[in-house]
């Protein structure tokens, strides 16, 4: 007999999303320190991994097929947007990516704007997003979730002396 996956309860919640009542009777599962609500998603990571245990052997031939396939070092294209040439990088046994620039040629030294592999560190999620220069080529914007929760917070570096300024949106 199947087994059958956890259920969670239903609990009244409407939420006013731009004018519209929207009733979402699963919203206290997006809190993170509810102890039920970690309870129940144990349970339906303990169902989905029980559910799931036939399909190891083939996950991991999979995971290894794409592995030996992608990669890792490698360097997009770059892209010129006034005096500097944009691109993104990555390099072997690091995750995240690298932003960098090149004043004049994409052959030109590279000036990093961005190492997502530092910024994450210490994190157990990271994510950017709205990776932007402003038109004076000084200030670097980046948004950043570090929960998982897509509410994502943005930062300003500037790109003079690498430091982040004080604000934050």
């Amino acid at each position: 007999m199947p087994m059958k996956p956890p259920a969670a309860d239903r609990r009244a919640h409407v939420r006013d999303i731009h004018g519209h009542r929207v009733d979402d009777p699963w919203f206290w599962l997006r809190d993170r320190d509810d102890a039920e609500a970690i309870v129940y998603l144990e349970a339906e990571n303990a169902h989905t991994e029980a559910v799931m245990r036939h399909t190891d052997e083939v996950q991991q031939r999979i995971f290894g097929e794409i592995k030996r396939r992608t990669q890792e070092t490698d360097l997009s294209v770059p892209a010129r947007r006034g005096a500097y040439w944009y691109s993104t990088r990555t390099e072997e046994e690091k995750p995240y990516r690298i932003w960098v620039r090149m004043k004049g040629s994409p052959l030109s030294s590279e000036q990093v704007l961005l190492d997502e592999n530092l910024e994450a560190q210490g994190h157990d999620h990271f994510r950017t997003a709205n990776v932007l220069v402003s038109p004076n080529d000084r200030i670097l914007a980046y948004s950043v979730d570090t929960t998982g929760a897509e509410r994502y917070i943005t930062r300003f570096r500037d790109l003079n002396t690498g430091l982040d300024l004080d604000d934050e949106i």
